[in-house]
């Protein structure tokens, strides 16, 4: 009985030494692994600018829309480690469109890029869901002006795209007289729009400082601050569909300089003593033998 106890235990021991071998063998295996932090599976390595250099992967397609007539509605994410400034997204044959260097952060949200007139380029058919569009972007890096080619499965649109930005019906105003300082600014625009304005050229419609009334037609805003000569005023308008104006619309407030007499001017004459001797014009005769100072007036 006690033999059978003794061995029975000596086996137990046997099979709890193996388990913590195969265990032992198990944990060094997996701690000679290395996985993948699925986080960046999209993210550059320390070597971003080399990847930029060579256009790989700098932006991504992650949704597109496209309808009959060849408009095109692209949402891109940045896949860089560094800000990307998009100038301007063509097709192979056909499309081109400029952007006021749209920003795209490094694995920030993605941004909407409408597309006009891509033609049969990006154009879906009747009947179809789908269609494989090809492009070239152009964009700016710390590391300077890159290109990158793209093709993406994109779905097809029910309908037409909105993917025109607002126009902006305005012309400069008259110029205001000396010593105006505000001015109400008033202008139209061809679809209802929310719109904006700055008195620093370029500046992003969603960094503009001041805004017109309201998501309307007809817009206005008191413009403060107006000093002699140029004032201007840099506009850029959102409409329902999120299409920005990619370039300022300028309109300039001008105030006119103050207006001097043109009469001719008189001049004082005074001796030593500072008292007055006499007043001529410019073109008198002078009076010898005196310390003269000359002192022009302009009558008010």
């Amino acid at each position: 009985m006690a033999r059978s106890r003794a061995q029975g235990s000596i086996e137990y021991l046997l099979i709890l030494g193996a388990v913590i071998l195969v265990s032992a063998v198990v944990i060094g295996l997996l701690a000679s692994m290395q996985y993948d932090d699925p986080k960046k599976s999209t993210v550059f390595a320390s070597d971003a600018f080399s990847k930029l250099q060579h256009g790989n992967d700098a932006i991504i397609v992650t949704e597109g829309l496209a309808d009959s007539s060849g408009d095109v509605i692209l949402k891109l994410l940045g896949n860089s480690d560094s800000n990307v400034f998009v100038r301007n997204i063509r097709g192979n044959s056909a499309g081109d469109n400029s952007f006021d260097d749209v920003l795209i952060l490094p694995q920030g949200e993605p941004v909407n890029f409408p597309l006009a007139s891509f033609g049969d380029t990006c154009e879906c058919t009747a009947g179809q869901t789908e269609i494989n569009c090809d492009f070239v972007i152009a964009f700016m890096t710390d590391a300077g002006l890159r290109t990158q080619s793209l093709s993406s499965l994109i779905q097809c649109a029910q309908g037409n795209l909105d993917v025109l930005p607002p126009v902006i019906n305005s012309s400069n105003p008259a110029s205001l007289v000396f010593g105006t300082n505000s001015y109400i600014l008033i202008f139209i625009t061809n679809e209802v729009a929310n719109c904006r304005y700055d008195t620093i050229f370029k500046t992003a419609f969603a960094n503009m400082r001041y805004g017109f009334s309201g998501l309307l037609l007809s817009h206005s805003a008191t413009i403060t601050g107006l000093v002699t000569g140029d004032n201007n005023i840099y506009v850029k308008c959102k409409d329902v569909a999120n299409n920005i104006n990619q370039t300022d619309f300028n309109i300039k407030i001008i105030v006119s300089s103050p207006s001097i007499p043109l009469s001719t001017p008189f001049v004082w004459i005074v001796n030593n003593t500072g008292n007055n001797v006499s007043r001529l014009s410019i073109s008198g005769g002078g009076m010898f033998g005196l310390q003269m100072v000359l002192v022009i007036q302009f009558p008010s």
